[in-house]
């Protein structure tokens, strides 16, 4: 293979460093706030004496717009101003959205005792965020080449791993200081400054930044040109070629949900994050109960347990490649839920910081491991033709076992102790097992054939979608070289 040529340019499409920087800007956009929202703030209501009730409220209500975020698929691709490019107005919309709304909670005089109106605004806030997750990847599968996607996602997981210990660990550590007023008011001009990426780069050679800069406004349904060369508008395709679209994509999911293995992939995403019931639950024993400091807690989990959390999708990975995904997260779920009930038999060592933060350490690891190689099996049995619609359903699933495990806290937190919380959780880790056990990730290959190119919706550009009997004809591979970016992106997503 030859020595690849150095790109030039000042477009997405054109230049590789500039593709690199606009999507880690953009996920350190969605980490930030994340890390600010679930860590640094739900541990200062904790230390204000909010119930686990209601803090698991609030990440209920935040996490539920992400149960629905396959909805933008079709949305952001029906609807487009190519002149502007094809994903990054709707960027733009998100992240005004995300800016406008965070600031709205410099409008609340006392957090701790408005909690309907906190839930509101996280609400609100991560139907934007939502949005922006799913446009950032589906720009991701646009610009990028094929021998770009393992690598650039690598940096993009990193980017929000970053961002979320600036919003933890870094927002956590000063509000000691600066008050969550000051907390809020700090990341606002840090997400505009990120905003400023997206708002001055161009996607394709022939976008224009601002409509007025040619004297007109750009037309919705105006072609621009793919990276692959071809002619693609915002909508593609005329409104009945649509509905023959959405047509076939359905008859494909009823095809593939047909398979054992596909079936057991819904069950296994529902079930997974149950015991997620145990996050919110986590500030008050540290807190109130143990007498950690916010600043304290802030940076162990803002901080120490994202890194660790990076290191064990790296690990995981590794060992999925290496003995298989669907083993690795078998034994990986047992020991993590077996951690899980030591971590409540240790009561009594639990005034030891350093255990406490030893068997977190290890318990947080464990579980990524676990939770990347179940992702790996989602993608294994995840049909190519179908791959969008199919695989952000199993993300969508386990978006929603979160909430689920939300909605149980407040319940479980008012009848039994720390110690029990902990026996239970592990038990709830384990439901995941017996799925496991009876899937078999080879049937979707083996049944219904994985080389066909085509793509579902969400992996696949308007373009594709309107030459939908030359992508079953298609033998090159291109489409089907797509619908691979598309998936590791979205395995990302339950992360925010």
């Amino acid at each position: 293979m030859g020595v690849k040529p150095r790109e030039t340019g000042d477009t997405l499409v054109e230049s590789y460093r500039l593709r690199v920087l606009t999507l880690c800007a953009l996920y350190v956009a969605q980490g930030m706030p994340w890390g600010f929202i679930t860590i640094t703030f739900v541990t200062f209501l904790a230390a204000k004496g909010v119930s686990a009730g209601m803090l698991a409220a609030i990440l209920f209500w935040g996490t539920l717009p992400w149960t629905c975020k396959f909805l933008w698929g079709p949305v952001i691709d029906r609807y487009q101003i190519p002149k502007l490019g094809r994903r990054r107005p709707w960027i733009l919309v998100a992240e005004t959205g995300m800016i406008i709304t965070l600031s709205t909670i410099l409008l609340i005089a006392d957090p701790a005792n408005n909690i309907v109106a906190l839930s509101a605004i996280f609400f609100v806030y991560n139907i934007f965020t939502s949005l922006q997750d799913v446009s950032t990847d589906a720009l991701a599968v646009d610009v990028l080449k094929d021998d770009e996607f393992e690598k650039v996602n690598s940096y993009m997981f990193s980017a929000k791993i970053f961002g979320g210990m600036i919003g933890g660990a870094g927002l956590g550590s000063v509000i000691g200081t600066i008050g969550i007023r000051g907390a809020v008011l700090l990341q606002i001009p840090i997400l505009a400054l990120i905003m400023m990426v997206p708002l001055l780069m161009r996607e394709r050679p022939g976008d224009i930044r601002f409509p007025w800069r040619t004297g007109e406004s750009a037309k919705v349904g105006s072609t621009t040109t793919t990276q692959d060369g071809d002619d693609t508008g915002s909508e593609g395709v005329s409104e009945e070629g649509q509905k023959r679209d959405f047509k076939d994509i359905f008859d494909k999911l009823k095809r593939v949900f047909s398979l054992k293995s596909a079936r057991l992939g819904l069950l296994i995403s529902f079930v997974a994050f149950f015991a997620h019931f145990l996050i919110p639950v986590l500030p008050l024993l540290f807190i109130q109960e143990l007498g950690w400091s916010q600043e304290k807690f802030n940076a162990t989990k803002g901080g120490l347990m994202l890194i660790i959390g990076f290191f064990g999708y790296m690990v995981g990975g590794q060992l999925g490649k290496r003995f298989g995904g669907r083993k690795v997260a078998i034994f990986s779920v047992l020991l993590g839920a077996i951690i899980t009930a030591s971590w409540g038999a240790m009561a009594p060592w639990w005034d030891n910081s350093s255990v406490m933060i030893g068997i977190w350490a290890l318990r947080t690891f464990v579980l990524y491991v676990a939770a990347i190689n179940l992702y790996s099996v989602m993608m294994k049995i995840t049909w190519k033709e179908v791959g969008g619609t199919q695989y952000t359903t199993y993300m969508a699933l386990m978006n929603l076992s979160a909430v689920v495990g939300y909605a149980l806290t407040e319940t479980l937190a008012g009848q039994f102790d720390f110690v029990t919380l902990f026996y239970i959780a592990g038990l709830l880790e384990t439901i995941v097992i017996f799925a496991l056990f009876f899937i078999d990730t080879e049937e979707t290959q083996r049944v219904l054939g994985g080389d066909d190119a085509g793509g579902g919706l969400d992996g696949r550009s308007g373009n594709d979608r309107g030459k939908d009997k030359k992508s079953r004809t298609d033998k090159s591979g291109r489409l089907a070289g797509k619908n691979r970016k598309n998936q590791p992106i979205q395995a990302e997503l339950i992360e925010g």
